[in-house]
């Protein structure tokens, strides 16, 4: 690779980058680098060798003090799917400085488009069917 080459390949914008699958040929495979946990044999097998094997280091928590923010046992209330409506409620709004008419207003508008949403009608197969909530 001769001078020439080099002043090239900076003019047509050579990158150094990191090659993505993408832009490899269609046998590159970039992998995540674990490495692998064995090797190929003479007659095409695939044998695992336990000193590469991938060893977790995972510490005792029985005696750990913090939890999870959420637990199994979670109220349904809190698991299910909220709606506009649920933001404007008057147990929701508590200790903010949005006047109460405002909050009644945006109430109101926020029922008004879960009903428009709930009877809207849905295109299917070239049809207006009636949404069934």
């Amino acid at each position: 690779m001769g001078m020439a080459d080099v002043i090239t390949g900076l003019c047509r914008g050579a990158t150094r980058r990191i090659i993505t699958s993408k832009e490899g040929n269609r046998f590159f495979y970039k992998g995540r680098g674990s490495g692998a946990m064995g090797r190929v044999t003479t007659k095409g097998r695939y044998v695992l060798e336990p000193h590469r094997f991938r060893k977790w280091a995972v510490p005792d928590l029985t005696e750990f003090k913090l939890f999870p923010f959420v637990v199994p046992e979670a109220d349904k209330n809190i698991r299910r799917n909220h709606d506009l409506r649920d933001y404007f409620k008057p147990e929701n709004t508590v200790g903010t400085d949005i006047e109460p008419e405002i909050l009644q207003k945006c109430a109101e508008e926020a029922e008004a488009a879960t009903e428009r949403r709930r009877t809207a009608k849905k295109w299917k197969y070239g049809r207006a069917v009636m949404a069934m909530r």
